[in-house]
Protein backbone atom coordinates (compact mmCIF):
# COMPACT_ATOMS: atom_id res chain seq x y z
CA UNK A 1 0.00 0.00 0.00
CA UNK A 2 1.53 3.24 -1.04
CA UNK A 3 -0.31 5.62 1.09
CA UNK A 4 -2.12 5.67 4.54
CA UNK A 5 -4.12 9.07 5.08
CA UNK A 6 -4.61 9.52 8.77
CA UNK A 7 -7.46 12.27 10.10
CA UNK A 8 -8.24 13.50 13.38
CA UNK A 9 -11.89 14.28 13.96
CA UNK A 10 -14.37 16.12 16.65
CA UNK A 11 -17.44 16.03 15.93
CA UNK A 12 -17.18 16.56 12.64
CA UNK A 13 -20.36 15.63 11.04
CA UNK A 14 -21.00 19.22 9.61
CA UNK A 15 -17.85 18.83 7.77
CA UNK A 16 -15.64 15.99 7.24
CA UNK A 17 -17.64 14.70 4.39
CA UNK A 18 -15.94 17.26 2.27
CA UNK A 19 -12.39 16.15 2.98
CA UNK A 20 -13.61 12.83 3.00
CA UNK A 21 -15.01 13.47 -0.84
CA UNK A 22 -11.53 15.31 -1.85
CA UNK A 23 -9.65 11.64 -0.72
CA UNK A 24 -12.36 9.22 -2.36
CA UNK A 25 -12.11 10.80 -5.56
CA UNK A 26 -8.55 10.66 -5.93
CA UNK A 27 -7.47 9.47 -9.03
CA UNK A 28 -4.51 7.62 -7.66
CA UNK A 29 -6.32 4.67 -5.27
CA UNK A 30 -3.56 3.12 -3.69
CA UNK A 31 -4.17 4.28 -0.46
CA UNK A 32 -5.71 3.14 2.93
CA UNK A 33 -8.12 5.64 5.24
CA UNK A 34 -8.00 6.14 8.70
CA UNK A 35 -10.06 8.25 10.83
CA UNK A 36 -9.22 8.49 14.63
CA UNK A 37 -12.59 9.56 16.42
CA UNK A 38 -11.03 11.66 19.33
CA UNK A 39 -14.33 12.09 21.78
CA UNK A 40 -16.96 11.73 19.32
CA UNK A 41 -20.11 12.39 19.96
CA UNK A 42 -21.94 12.91 16.58
CA UNK A 43 -22.23 10.86 13.31
CA UNK A 44 -18.54 11.31 12.46
CA UNK A 45 -17.74 7.83 12.85
CA UNK A 46 -20.64 6.59 10.56
CA UNK A 47 -19.83 9.28 7.88
CA UNK A 48 -16.60 8.12 7.94
CA UNK A 49 -17.28 3.99 7.63
CA UNK A 50 -19.71 5.14 4.85
CA UNK A 51 -16.13 5.92 3.03
CA UNK A 52 -14.66 3.24 3.31
CA UNK A 53 -12.23 4.60 6.22
CA UNK A 54 -10.93 2.42 8.92
CA UNK A 55 -11.89 4.13 12.25
CA UNK A 56 -10.16 4.28 15.79
CA UNK A 57 -12.40 5.76 19.08
CA UNK A 58 -9.81 7.87 21.50
CA UNK A 59 -10.71 9.78 24.46
CA UNK A 60 -7.29 12.22 24.58
CA UNK A 61 -8.76 15.31 23.46
CA UNK A 62 -5.38 16.05 21.73
CA UNK A 63 -4.84 15.93 17.97
CA UNK A 64 -1.07 15.17 18.18
CA UNK A 65 -2.44 12.14 20.38
CA UNK A 66 -4.92 11.20 18.23
CA UNK A 67 -2.72 11.10 15.37
CA UNK A 68 -0.63 8.57 17.03
CA UNK A 69 -3.25 6.61 17.42
CA UNK A 70 -3.56 6.19 13.54
CA UNK A 71 0.33 6.04 13.09
CA UNK A 72 0.01 3.01 15.51
CA UNK A 73 -2.36 1.11 12.90
CA UNK A 74 -0.83 2.66 9.65
CA UNK A 75 0.64 0.33 6.88
CA UNK A 76 0.98 2.36 3.99
CA UNK A 77 4.46 3.56 2.11
CA UNK A 78 4.19 6.87 2.79
CA UNK A 79 1.87 8.83 5.86
CA UNK A 80 -0.29 11.93 4.65
CA UNK A 81 -1.85 13.56 7.79
CA UNK A 82 -5.22 16.02 6.29
CA UNK A 83 -6.86 17.74 9.24
CA UNK A 84 -10.81 17.26 9.55
CA UNK A 85 -12.16 20.51 8.08
CA UNK A 86 -9.65 20.67 5.17
CA UNK A 87 -9.79 19.37 1.73
CA UNK A 88 -7.20 18.43 -1.05
CA UNK A 89 -6.79 20.87 -3.88
CA UNK A 90 -7.77 18.00 -6.45
CA UNK A 91 -8.19 14.34 -7.47
CA UNK A 92 -4.77 14.44 -9.26
CA UNK A 93 -2.86 15.44 -5.86
CA UNK A 94 -2.35 11.37 -4.73
CA UNK A 95 -0.86 10.76 -8.47
CA UNK A 96 1.38 14.20 -8.15
CA UNK A 97 3.02 13.10 -5.07
CA UNK A 98 3.33 9.49 -5.93
CA UNK A 99 5.11 10.43 -9.75
CA UNK A 100 6.78 12.74 -7.37
CA UNK A 101 8.33 10.31 -4.76
CA UNK A 102 8.82 8.03 -7.70
CA UNK A 103 10.89 10.51 -9.56
CA UNK A 104 13.04 11.32 -6.68
CA UNK A 105 13.47 7.51 -5.68
CA UNK A 106 11.51 7.59 -2.75
CA UNK A 107 12.86 10.00 -0.05
CA UNK A 108 12.12 9.85 3.38
CA UNK A 109 10.49 13.21 3.63
CA UNK A 110 8.22 15.52 0.22
CA UNK A 111 7.44 18.96 1.28
CA UNK A 112 4.42 20.28 -0.64
CA UNK A 113 2.77 23.90 -0.99
CA UNK A 114 -0.52 25.18 0.25
CA UNK A 115 -3.06 27.02 0.26
CA UNK A 116 -4.31 29.46 2.93
CA UNK A 117 -6.84 32.07 2.43
CA UNK A 118 -6.33 31.82 -1.11
CA UNK A 119 -2.88 32.43 -1.04
CA UNK A 120 -0.35 30.03 -1.93
CA UNK A 121 2.82 29.14 0.77
CA UNK A 122 5.43 27.67 -1.88
CA UNK A 123 8.18 27.64 0.75
CA UNK A 124 7.98 24.93 2.68
CA UNK A 125 11.68 25.36 3.79
CA UNK A 126 12.59 28.53 6.02
CA UNK A 127 15.23 30.25 5.38
CA UNK A 128 17.36 28.84 8.13
CA UNK A 129 17.17 25.69 6.10
CA UNK A 130 14.74 24.48 8.86
CA UNK A 131 11.23 22.38 8.37
CA UNK A 132 8.68 24.52 8.00
CA UNK A 133 6.65 23.28 11.32
CA UNK A 134 3.63 21.63 10.13
CA UNK A 135 2.54 18.24 9.00
CA UNK A 136 -0.30 18.45 6.56
CA UNK A 137 1.61 19.43 3.61
CA UNK A 138 4.26 16.60 3.65
CA UNK A 139 4.81 12.83 2.90
CA UNK A 140 6.64 11.40 5.68
CA UNK A 141 7.77 7.53 4.40
CA UNK A 142 6.62 5.35 7.48
CA UNK A 143 9.91 3.69 7.84
CA UNK A 144 11.63 7.62 8.61
CA UNK A 145 8.93 8.18 11.36
CA UNK A 146 9.25 4.63 12.62
CA UNK A 147 8.54 5.27 16.33
CA UNK A 148 8.70 8.99 16.66
CA UNK A 149 5.32 10.09 17.66
CA UNK A 150 3.67 13.67 18.91
CA UNK A 151 3.77 15.25 22.07
CA UNK A 152 0.37 15.22 23.86
CA UNK A 153 1.60 19.31 24.55
CA UNK A 154 -1.39 20.65 22.11
CA UNK A 155 0.10 24.13 21.27
CA UNK A 156 3.63 22.39 20.47
CA UNK A 157 2.57 18.99 18.93
CA UNK A 158 3.40 19.46 15.26
CA UNK A 159 6.55 21.75 15.67
CA UNK A 160 7.78 19.16 18.15
CA UNK A 161 7.17 16.37 15.83
CA UNK A 162 8.55 18.14 12.89
CA UNK A 163 11.82 19.20 15.20
CA UNK A 164 12.00 15.23 16.41
CA UNK A 165 12.31 14.51 12.61
CA UNK A 166 14.31 16.94 11.22
CA UNK A 167 16.93 15.21 13.69
CA UNK A 168 17.09 12.07 11.96
CA UNK A 169 19.12 11.72 8.59
CA UNK A 170 17.13 12.40 5.69
CA UNK A 171 16.82 13.64 2.56
CA UNK A 172 13.77 16.38 1.36
CA UNK A 173 12.67 16.76 -1.83
CA UNK A 174 10.89 19.95 -1.73
CA UNK A 175 7.59 19.57 -4.10
CA UNK A 176 6.25 23.42 -5.11
CA UNK A 177 2.82 21.81 -5.77
CA UNK A 178 -0.22 23.21 -3.42
CA UNK A 179 -1.64 20.15 -2.61
CA UNK A 180 -3.93 21.23 0.82
CA UNK A 181 -6.94 24.36 0.91
CA UNK A 182 -7.69 25.52 4.60
CA UNK A 183 -11.64 26.16 3.97
CA UNK A 184 -13.07 26.23 7.09
CA UNK A 185 -12.33 29.11 9.45
CA UNK A 186 -15.14 28.01 11.97
CA UNK A 187 -14.12 29.13 15.75
CA UNK A 188 -12.05 26.71 17.02
CA UNK A 189 -11.35 24.37 13.83
CA UNK A 190 -8.15 23.02 13.39
CA UNK A 191 -7.94 25.07 10.77
CA UNK A 192 -8.25 28.47 12.44
CA UNK A 193 -5.44 26.89 15.02
CA UNK A 194 -3.27 26.71 12.56
CA UNK A 195 -4.04 29.69 11.05
CA UNK A 196 -2.92 31.14 14.03
CA UNK A 197 0.03 29.26 14.28
CA UNK A 198 0.70 29.84 10.42
CA UNK A 199 0.91 33.33 11.26
CA UNK A 200 3.13 33.17 13.86
CA UNK A 201 5.53 30.60 11.99
CA UNK A 202 6.16 33.33 9.19
CA UNK A 203 7.34 35.22 12.46
CA UNK A 204 8.96 32.63 14.51
CA UNK A 205 10.65 30.89 11.38
CA UNK A 206 11.49 33.78 9.35
CA UNK A 207 9.40 33.60 6.56
CA UNK A 208 9.01 36.79 4.09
Amino acid sequence: MRFSVIIPAHNSEKFISKALDSIKNQSFQNFELIVVCDRCTDNTKAIAESYGAKTIDVDYGRDGLTRNAGLDIAQGEYILFLDHDDNYLHEFVFEEINRKLKQENDPELLCCSFIWKGIAYTRPIAKNGELLPNVWSKAWRRDFINTTRFTDVYSISDHYFCKEMEKKPHRTVIFDFPIVYYNYLRPGSISQQMGRSISGTKQAWRID
